[in-house]
């Protein structure tokens, strides 16, 4: 990365590698910059201003950071409307945050109206599919009260014609009307 837009930072990396991974990691500690200079003086014998320590804080670390809160928090919001309220393993989190930083990298914008208004669909969807489901039972009730009609009304018949099956109590009915002869 040592073009000409690099820090000072980024370019003491190509001839003291692993610079640039303390400082990060120091940031990330919250490490204040004279703790830094002085880390980096000890360990690699180079003085860097605090100037220069800052202007890599806003302009590399920072944004990096923020880029990578970002994706987290996307990736978290993401579990939580996808786990609706199970458990979600470690390694799915992990392949959430890589799906997300994937999508993210390739500029899909991942707000949360984005989130919300997904949340709010999938509630709609559940919400849908439990009024089907209760529908289903409904009919499936209905269903059982008029079997146990027909049942009812079966028996009525074969107990008035004397018949066990349809094709005895049909010759029966036949029988009694003088049909058929």
């Amino acid at each position: 990365m040592a073009t000409e837009y690099a820090t000072k930072v980024e370019r003491l990396e190509g001839t003291h590698p692993g610079l640039r991974q303390m400082v990060d990691l120091m940031l990330d500690s919250h490490g204040g910059l004279a703790e830094i200079r002085e880390a980096v003086k000890e360990k690699f014998g180079e003085e860097i201003a605090l100037s220069t320590l800052s202007s890599y804080k806003q302009r590399r670390w920072k944004p990096q950071k923020e880029w990578i809160d970002a994706i987290k928090n996307r990736a978290r919001a993401f579990a939580e409307l996808i786990a609706d309220g199970k458990a979600v393993s470690d390694i799915q989190q992990a392949q959430l945050f890589e799906l997300v930083q994937e999508a993210m990298d390739d500029g899909a914008t991942l707000s949360p109206q984005f989130l919300m208004r997904e949340q709010r669909h999938w509630a709609e969807l559940k919400l849908r599919r439990e009024q089907l489901e209760q529908a289903k039972q409904e009919l499936e009730l209905k269903l059982e009260q008029i079997e146990r009609q027909r049942q009812k009304e079966r028996k009525e018949i074969e107990k008035a014609v004397g018949a066990k099956d349809a094709q005895s109590a049909i010759e029966r009915v036949k029988e009694i009307y003088g049909l058929g002869q």
